[in-house]
């Protein structure tokens, strides 16, 4: 495991090595106002201080990639008119770096295990890859990395045997839960006038950074939900 992780480098090493490439993505995506300070979260986490008397904060707690931000995100979409065009966007170009990132692993991995490529020219297509996942600035500011022939690369190694052995070993290696989904609908997120749908947008590995809130009315109850950053500093 510890020549796996160190082959793959610093985007499959530990705990937040690809999250942390997504770190810069993600500011506000899981809904609410943004960021706020220690203090800031216990204050709305506390019982004190002005509010309604039927208000309810509630805060979520939990390790990293323990499935807090997903609730966050059904109860934002269920309950608080979901996500704006310009929120959506953002979330595309998030969504885009999941599927490269994710394949970037696949392929790390894949050389560790030695397995040899079924069709012949997934050997260029993952070098075109891996150099992208590289990329420090693959998830920052440019998206449009994620282009068709990208696209075109992806769908033809998922289809590689040599992937699918590897993906079979994904207990071994990091990789995101979403991976096959995503790559199962690389077409349709290719298209020109790709906008993600509900699952899409529960399904995007967005971490966590600092704190978000969304405000909820369910009957009487007026909700207000906090979701902090789940890696070991944030909590």
């Amino acid at each position: 495991d510890n020549t796996l992780t160190h082959t793959m480098g610093a985007c499959c090493g530990g705990e937040s090595s690809a999250g942390d490439k997504l770190g810069h993505c993600n500011s506000g995506l899981s809904g609410g106002s943004g960021s706020a300070s220690a203090s800031t979260a216990k204050s709305a986490a506390g019982a004190g201080g002005p509010g309604r008397p039927d208000d309810i904060k509630l805060l979520m707690l939990g390790a990293g990639e323990s499935g807090k931000s997903t609730f966050f995100k059904q109860i934002k979409i269920l309950f608080d008119d979901g996500y704006s065009p310009q929120e959506l966007g953002r979330l595309k170009d998030v969504i885009f770096t999941n599927v490269i990132l994710n394949m970037y692993m696949l392929l790390g991995a894949l050389k560790v295990f030695k397995f040899n490529y079924a069709i012949p020219d997934n050997a260029a297509r993952a070098e075109r890859i891996l150099l992208l996942g590289e990329n420090e600035q693959v998830c920052i500011d440019q998206p449009e990395l994620f282009t068709a022939e990208v696209a075109r690369d992806i769908e033809e190694l998922w289809r590689d045997d040599a992937i699918q052995r590897a993906y079979q070993r994904r207990n071994e290696f990091q990789l995101y839960d979403s991976a096959a989904y995503f790559f199962q609908h690389i077409r349709r997120l290719a298209a020109p006038d790709y906008r993600p749908t509900t699952e899409d947008v529960l399904r995007v590995r967005v971490r966590t950074t600092g704190i978000v809130e969304a405000a909820v009315q369910y009957d009487k109850l007026h909700l207000k939900l906090y979701d902090v950053g789940g890696q070991r500093p944030e909590r």
